[in-house]
């Protein structure tokens, strides 16, 4: 019973947004991202506010951009290397 408008919700959102894409009976085939965000230190929670549909579990995927340009030169980027670390 999901409709194509329902808003997905991404708490925190650190400036995601993202649109479901639903079949005709309003069961959720798809969930396109529209403005990533950045700055993640866990995964965030995803959810449909919706008044019919029901049950949709959204599952985040977090990627890592290689080829971003830093608004800031100035931002510490942080790099975590535990290769060989025991």
């Amino acid at each position: 019973g999901y409709e194509p408008n329902d808003p997905v919700i991404i708490e925190p959102s650190r400036g995601a947004e993202a649109s479901i894409q639903v079949d005709n009976y309003g069961r959720v085939v798809g969930v396109k991202v529209t403005k990533p965000g950045e700055g993640f230190k866990e995964l965030p929670r995803v959810y449909i506010d919706s008044d019919n549909g029901y049950n949709a579990v959204l599952i985040p995927k977090l990627c890592i951009d290689k080829d971003v340009d830093l608004d800031d030169p100035e931002k510490i980027v942080q790099v975590v290397d535990c290769v060989g670390k025991f």
